[in-house]
């Protein structure tokens, strides 16, 4: 096999042939086959058992990424905040991040950098939009605008060097506020989501008590889903 370096000087390898890493690939065929059985079917792949080693190398990584959006689909993408210490047994924390306003109208803890802001676009609320999209069968995931209402499900939490614990959980709802008409009333819900396995628990009726005791908010954004219309007829107020 030959090549050529910089400078244009050619290289000669006799035998060229990729070394093999057995141990290693066989530990990524495993993994690739376990992921498979997840992959939700409009992901496009090929599985391992047609695929040469170095294939399997370079499509794992892709099936961890989709795999990570699959638990979040479930049950809400990883998000971290700041609360007071608690004793006892944890339960769901409402908060509201107000993005149009720096902050002003927003209550709740602090969350974490990652909620709002990641590399990649991958912050929890990022994936949350994308994950949300997908469900509704939307082009385009929500902008990171308008206030929104978060359903926080806390796995652990750890004391910090302040007063506060640190937090990590799942994001496990959303409702996306807007106003509308500009007049300094956020009126309009104009999304919502509830990670799959958080669903029938009340978590869409919570945020819109939220909603609508906070902010005045009195109406619907269409179009809706057959889950999201029947939402609305049931929660319609007199």
């Amino acid at each position: 096999m030959s090549g050529r370096a910089a400078g244009g000087r050619e290289i000669r390898v006799n035998d060229y042939r990729i070394p093999e890493i057995p141990e290693i690939e066989q530990a990524y065929r495993g993994a690739h086959r376990a992921l498979e059985t997840i992959m939700p079917e409009s992901f496009g792949f090929l599985p391992e058992a047609d695929l040469e080693c170095g294939s399997v190398l370079s499509q794992l990584p892709l099936l961890v990424d989709e795999a990570a959006l699959v638990v979040a689909a479930h049950l809400g993408p990883y998000i971290g905040w700041q609360a007071e210490p608690h004793r006892g047994d944890l339960h769901l924390v409402p908060a509201g991040l107000d993005l149009d306003n720096d902050g002003e109208l927003g209550f709740g803890p602090t969350l974490d950098e990652l909620a709002t802001a990641a590399d990649y676009g991958d912050s929890s609320l990022e994936q949350a939009a994308q994950i949300y999209a997908r469900d509704a069968g939307r082009d385009f995931a929500s902008e990171l605008a308008g206030i929104w209402l978060l359903m926080l499900a806390p796995v652990s939490g750890v004391a910090s060097d302040t007063d506060l614990w640190d937090c990590a959980g799942h994001l496990a709802g959303f409702m996306i506020l807007y106003d509308r008409d500009e007049d300094g009333t956020y009126e309009t819900v104009g999304h919502m989501w509830t990670a799959r396995a958080w669903r029938r628990q009340g978590i869409a009726r919570h945020l819109l008590h939220e909603a609508r005791s906070r902010y005045g908010t009195s109406r619907f954004e269409g179009p809706f889903s057959a889950d999201g219309e029947a939402f609305v007829d049931a929660t319609r107020e007199p």
